[in-house]
């Protein structure tokens, strides 16, 4: 149905004022999107004080099997042009459902996917000689995974000002100029996971620079920078990540609902890595950790029991300690994680005191150096030796129990596959 605010044509303006009803649409947009199929809607044009409009509000559609439910308007003059994006999704994947070139990167083994509300509202100036676009973007639930990896948000609130020098071409995006702020309320990664943080973000030519401003007091002692150029045509990422007597569980995400270890660290991390797949990630991956921690408290296992009976009879595994520590520094780049570290826990009633941790990695294009690591209970000191490579899932490494004057009483090593 058409309703127009027109009587006769000659009140016919260049855009006049009209209302579509719309009960029922069935469309496809080539080389964007499987077919549509519209069941509600209301479009409205209009032509007001040498501005255009068009306004569709209350469209409900189904886009291959999935509901969708979307409000949108754009208005456009000689001066500044604007677009706003309003929709409930369900699970919706991106990848699946929109045919972009930037978006190639999503193949059967990875999923953008949106979830609840998502609203974003685009701004472009053209009354200057340099364009710029503001973008807002909020969304209720994003995710993105692959297979090893999954990055997710939760309420997240994106805000850029003063977008331009977008160029054409495969990547327009870099040379960009632009500010922008990320409020989050949950942040999930394979590399930390988070809680009510601000990001600063300066972009420059492409290179973006970006500072994590915390409002969580649990956090208030950390400092976070991501530098790079994530718009060019291969990826370039720096990461520097340090946090000072923080909660070790707050630290290390883990699919774990019993938490085998307590107490406050320091952990500083740097890395630095090129590309878009696991491969070519790994590859280029190089940095350093290093965790310090006193006072810490493990769950479930007596060190020293243990220990004493591995003196005395060979029967405890000083690898199986081994593994419980460096489950931790490593678990943070790797999906292998604590469940190691559960492997251990014998008795629930028992626990240990480790005064004293330190842990210090070299990496060097997916090789795990350990530099140094070594860590002390009332009664035993253990250092570990060695590397992991992630690239080949292999490993080589050698524990021991040491003395007061650091040398060896026994040792044990372990090769082979992760």
């Amino acid at each position: 149905s058409l309703i127009t605010s027109i009587k006769d044509l000659s009140e016919f303006s260049r855009v006049p004022k009209m209302d579509f009803k719309i009960n029922y649409l069935q469309g496809e947009i080539d080389d964007l999107c499987p077919p549509i199929e519209i069941t509600n809607g209301i479009f409205n044009m209009a032509d007001i004080k040498e501005s255009a409009s068009f306004d569709f509000r209350d469209f409900k559609f189904t886009l291959a099997d999935n509901p969708v439910a979307l409000d949108l308007y754009y208005s456009f003059s000689n001066r500044i042009d604007s677009l706003a994006l309003s929709t409930q999704l369900k699970s919706f994947n991106l990848g699946e459902n929109i045919y972009l070139n930037s978006l190639s990167f999503l193949n059967d083994s990875t999923q953008l996917t949106l979830d609840k509300d998502f609203r974003s509202q685009i701004v472009w100036r053209n009354d200057s000689s340099a364009k710029t676009m503001d973008l807002l973007i909020e969304s209720d639930d994003l995710s993105f995974k692959t297979d090893t990896v999954l990055f997710s948000c939760k309420e997240g609130k994106f805000n850029a000002r003063d977008i331009k020098n977008l160029q054409t071409g495969s990547f327009p995006l870099s040379t960009m100029d632009a500010k922008a702020e990320f409020d989050c309320k949950e942040i999930y990664c394979p590399v930390y996971i988070d809680k009510n943080i601000t990001y600063l973000i300066n972009i420059e030519k492409g290179a973006l620079a970006l500072k994590s401003k915390y409002r969580t007091i649990a956090f208030k002692d950390m400092d976070l920078a991501i530098n790079g150029r994530p718009f060019d045509s291969i990826p370039q990422f720096s990461f520097s990540y340090e946090l000072k007597d923080v909660e070790v569980n707050e630290l290390f995400p883990s699919t774990q609902k019993e938490k085998i270890i307590h107490g406050g660290i320091d952990f500083n991390l740097n890395i630095e890595f090129k590309g878009m797949d696991t491969e070519t990630i790994l590859s280029s991956l190089d940095g350093d950790i290093t965790l310090n921690g006193d006072s810490l408290t493990l769950e479930g296992i007596d060190l020293d029991k243990l220990i004493g009976k591995f003196e005395r009879s060979q029967n405890f595994n000083l690898v199986d300690l081994g593994a419980v520590m460096i489950a931790g520094p490593v678990g943070i780049l790797y999906s292998k994680g604590s469940s190691y570290a559960m492997l251990l826990v014998t008795d629930k009633s028992d626990s240990s005191l480790i005064n004293q941790v330190h842990s210090k990695w070299n990496i060097n294009k997916g090789n795990f150096l350990i530099d140094d690591f070594a860590l002390a209970t009332d009664e035993n000191r253990v250092a570990i030796k060695g590397w992991i490579d992630l690239q080949s899932d292999s490993l080589d490494l050698n524990m021991a129990l040491i003395d007061a004057n650091g040398c060896s009483i026994v040792s044990q090593s372990l090769k082979g596959e992760v």
